[in-house]
């Protein structure tokens, strides 16, 4: 689903689909809506999340957004996540991968983070 110009993911659009293992959404402009968070909340079984460069980012909240949609999704089998080239400039919730219990990869290069600041000891499989 890469390079497509995705703008919105509606509520319904990823119904009945558990059995995803890897979603790529490279390459668009996602706008998170502050009203629906859980995007990603029908993928169960979801271990692999490419979303380089697939956010429409043009907030310093982003990185709170972020956070917000990992805590409605539900991702506990997530295991890599890509953020590259977003323009992240702050991570500002300290705990924003806690709700990723099994994650072991994050790839977040090319942004523009000037320093990290988050909490690694709340994932027991980062340690």
């Amino acid at each position: 689903m890469s390079d497509n110009k995705i703008h919105e993911i509606p509520g319904k659009s990823y119904h009945h689909i558990p059995n995803v293992r890897r979603l790529i959404l490279n390459n668009n402009r996602i706008s998170i809506r502050k009203d629906h968070p859980r995007i990603f909340s029908n993928f169960i079984n979801l271990q692999e999340l490419h979303l380089t460069a697939a956010f429409d980012n043009t907030s310093e909240s982003f990185g709170t957004d972020l956070h917000d949609i990992f805590i409605s999704s539900n991702l506990t089998k997530l295991i890599k996540i890509h953020l590259e080239q977003n323009r992240i400039v702050r991570l500002q919730d300290v705990k924003v991968f806690c709700d990723l219990p099994s994650l072991l990869d994050i790839y977040i290069g090319d942004n523009l983070l000037t320093g990290l600041d988050f909490e690694i000891g709340c994932s027991k499989s980062l340690m």
